[in-house]
């Protein structure tokens, strides 16, 4: 005799772009059961699935920059078109030679307190259709050679969406990028010295000039050496060293003593 079974189950879309589909239920798929007539196993319905279209609309940072400066970029994305956009989705900055992101864009990195590398920017709210966010990030531009570059943002940058458009996914801001030039200009030390007991110490005293078109910022060391010639090779003995700690600008001179 006849019989019959009602099942409901929640699914779990694949990420696909928007657009029309069909449902196909294949009723014991896998021919566990010796059936008469496997032909009648299907049935099909259509089904529309809709995605949401994340457009970056603009970047605002400096327009002049120096290498390993700390900057905090502001840009926005609106859901221009498709459906409600969930949150899961991330946005990641680059600084590239041109106005396109292609293999020439150095990704921005943050890094978290165990050192774990991130790059993207998540934003954590549902994003309606129509409507925008504006998000901020405070990262470190890459040490890079002077000239003139691109900021870029690039929405949905871990493809959460499979968008049917994504040529509006990436703004650019041209950005000028300057570099230090750190020179010691004054060199001060005893020019002999009569070795009296072990570890016996002499002061050191020297200066440096930012003689470049970038700001340099704290991070570097200045080494010193002994030496049988004026030249750093190998022969050179490193005897101290101490760290500026702080940010010098252009035609501006730090101190150590």
């Amino acid at each position: 005799s006849d019989s019959n079974y009602l099942a409901s189950n929640m699914m779990t879309l694949p990420g696909l772009s928007g657009g029309n589909y069909y449902l196909i239920l294949d009723v014991n798929a896998t021919a566990a059961v010796m059936e008469t007539n496997r032909a009648n196993n299907f049935s099909a319905i259509p089904i529309t699935i809709g995605s949401p279209d994340l457009a970056a609309e603009s970047m605002i940072v400096a327009t002049n920059l120096s290498s390993q400066e700390p900057i905090s970029p502001v840009w926005s994305v609106e859901n221009v078109a498709g459906v409600i956009a969930l949150p899961g989705w991330g946005d990641e900055l680059f600084l590239s030679p041109n106005a396109v992101l292609d293999s020439n864009a150095i990704p921005f990195v943050t890094y978290d307190y165990y050192g774990n590398p991130s790059y993207y920017h998540y934003w954590n709210t549902p994003l309606t259709v129509g409507s925008s966010y504006t998000n901020l990030a405070n990262v470190t531009v890459p040490g890079v050679p002077a000239g003139d570059y691109f900021m870029l943002v690039d929405a949905d940058a871990n493809n959460f969406f499979t968008e049917l458009n994504l040529a509006n996914n990436v703004v650019a801001q041209p950005v000028h990028i300057s570099n230090p030039d750190l020179t010691p200009t004054n060199f001060d030390a005893p020019s002999v010295v009569s070795i009296t007991q072990f570890g016996q110490q002499i002061e050191v005293d020297w200066s440096v000039l930012n003689q470049g078109a970038g700001t340099a910022f704290a991070g570097w060391n200045d080494y010193l050496y002994l030496s049988p010639t004026n030249v750093l090779d190998s022969r050179a003995m490193l005897i101290g060293g101490t760290s500026p700690g702080s940010v010098i600008a252009p035609g501006q001179s730090y101190v150590s003593f």
